[in-house]
Order: structure tokens, then C-alpha cells, then sequence
């Protein structure tokens, strides 16, 4: 039984993609060592001192693929151990990659005028953000939650931009209407000369 599990965890091992094999290694192991257990309570039980023998220690008989299995975990740890180290680096330059997007959107925020390119920008870095991988987990929640931060501003920022432009449109109007209403006021002056003056003011 405990070979089976070994060759099992061997073949596990041979897959390229660690990340995709842990939690079955893992499992493999822990049936593996439990086996063990079992097989050190049976000899305990079953063992008792030989005759003429002053110890009186019992000592358990390890069985060859324990050996093995040992050689093999070690692989794993080592493997393991190097892909935790290749993961810790890509978190870290995802973080560097997500602290340049967010800079770049506050500076937007903060400088861009025109809605359009505003609006360009943002989704640029929005689209660009949800590729980006994983940041170290003690940075995580910082990181997001700055970018969310940053997203409510922008919709504050065109929201209070829409009404600026909404109250500028209604005053432009209004003052046309002023305007039109003068220059109907215009045809029923008399004299030319009154309403060529009229006309250019």
C-alpha cells in the first residue's frame, strides 16, 4: 500500500506545474506517514524482547520504500521551495507594475482637464489591472483598496464634472435666450441708427 502512495507521489512529481500537484502531494504524504504510524503501533504491539537479549528497548524496522519516500519528500520540499521563491518574485514586480497604474491614475485624476482623455486612461488602467497577477499578501489589501479609492474619486471628479458642464450649458442658454429676446426687442425700434447699435452690442 504505502509503495502504491509512493509511486503515486512520484508520478505527481513529475509534472511540470507544481502549483496544479501540492495539495495531492501533501494528501499522498500524510496517507503515507499514517500508514507508517500504523505499521510502528503493529511492531510495538507484536514486538517483545529476544531471549538472551538485555535490551529492552524496542526498536522499529523500517520498510525499504520509507527511505525512499524520505529522498522523494526532500525533492518536493526543494521544488517547492524554489517555486515558492519564483512566485514571491512575480508578486513582487506585480506590485511594482500595480504601484505605477495607481500612480498614473491619481496623476490623472488629479491633472487631466479633458473628460475624454481622462476617460482613456482610466479604462487603460482598469482593463490593464484585472491581468496583472497577485501582490504579496501583506500588501494586498493596501494596494486594492487604494485603487478602489482611486476609482470612487475619478466618478466623484466626472460626476462634479457633468454638473459643472450641465450648469454652464444651462447659463450659456439662458443667456442666448436673453440675447434672442433683445435682439427681437431690436425690430421694433425705430430708428436704424438705434438698432445698428443694438445689433452689434
Amino acid at each position: 500500500m504505502r509503495s502504491e502512495i509512493l509511486e503515486r507521489i512520484q508520478t505527481l512529481l513529475g509534472q511540470e506545474d507544481l502549483e496544479s500537484i501540492r495539495a495531492d502531494v501533501r494528501s499522498a504524504m500524510e496517507e503515507f506517514r499514517s500508514l507508517t504510524q500504523e505499521e510502528v503501533r503493529k511492531q510495538r504491539e507484536a514486538w517483545t524482547p529476544a531471549e538472551g537479549s538485555t535490551s529492552e528497548v524496542f526498536e522499529y524496522v523500517a520498510a525499504p520504500e520509507e527511505a525512499l519516500f524520505e529522498e522523494t519528500i526532500s525533492q518536493f520540499k526543494n521544488r517547492e521551495k524554489e517555486w515558492r521563491k519564483q512566485v514571491a518574485e512575480e508578486q513582487r514586480a506585480n506590485l511594482e507594475t500595480k504601484l505605477a497604474m495607481l500612480e498614473r491614475l491619481r496623476h490623472t485624476i488629479q491633472e487631466e482637464e479633458k473628460i475624454g482623455a481622462a476617460f482613456v486612461v482610466f479604462n487603460e488602467v482598469r482593463e490593464a489591472w484585472s491581468k496583472v497577477g497577485e501582490v504579496p499578501g501583506d500588501r494586498h489589501k493596501e494596494v486594492h483598496d487604494h485603487y478602489y479609492r482611486l476609482q470612487d474619486e475619478f466618478f466623484y471628479n466626472i460626476n462634479i464634472y457633468k454638473q459643472l458642464k450641465d450648469h454652464d450649458f444651462h447659463r450659456n442658454h439662458q443667456m442666448k435666450m436673453k440675447i434672442i429676446d433683445q435682439l427681437k426687442a431690436l425690430q421694433k425700434v425705430d430708428s436704424i441708427k438705434e438698432a445698428e447699435t443694438g445689433l452689434k452690442k
